[in-house]
């Protein structure tokens, strides 16, 4: 896989970027369409069986991917894969400003974001913003979530 070159695969509803038009079409199912596989557990579903069939084992805790060199093992083969790149230190994804270089696709990204474009996630409650999805996604949770663990 070439990491120097940015991802042909643009999302037209959200401009998610992804690395694959396998990957952009499973994306597509996030902004609706029929979603038959339903996790008797919690409230996921999929379209895919192959999904549901992954995300079961979320409840089962079976992790079939092991890795041979560490005691590492995932849900799924994917997974385990970025995590070899641990052991080898291959790292496929390459900043095309600088010399950094990841494992994973979304570290570069990240990189990216916080070292050259500025580009941001914004909280659409306040004044906050960040690089990270994830950390955007918390703060969301932490300051403007119902408060639901007084019953916890």
């Amino acid at each position: 896989m070439e990491g120097s070159e940015q991802p042909g695969f643009t999302c037209s509803l959200c401009h998610g970027k992804f690395s694959s038009k396998l990957t952009l079409r499973r994306h597509l199912g996030v902004h609706g369409g029929d979603k038959p596989f339903t996790c008797p557990h919690c409230t996921y579903s999929s379209r895919l069986k192959a999904s549901l069939l992954q995300h079961l084992r979320t409840h089962t805790g079976e992790k079939p991917y092991r890795c041979a060199e560490c005691p590492y093992a995932s849900i799924d083969r994917s997974s385990l894969l970025r995590h070899s790149r641990t052991h080898s230190q291959v790292k496929p994804y390459r900043c095309q400003h600088c010399d950094y270089s990841s494992i994973q696709k979304k570290s570069l990204d990240l990189h990216a974001r916080r070292h050259h474009t500025g580009e941001a996630f914004p909280c659409q409650q306040c004044d906050y913003s960040s690089p990270d999805r994830q950390l955007l996604l918390r703060h969301v949770r932490r300051h403007h979530a119902p408060s639901h663990h007084a019953a916890l």
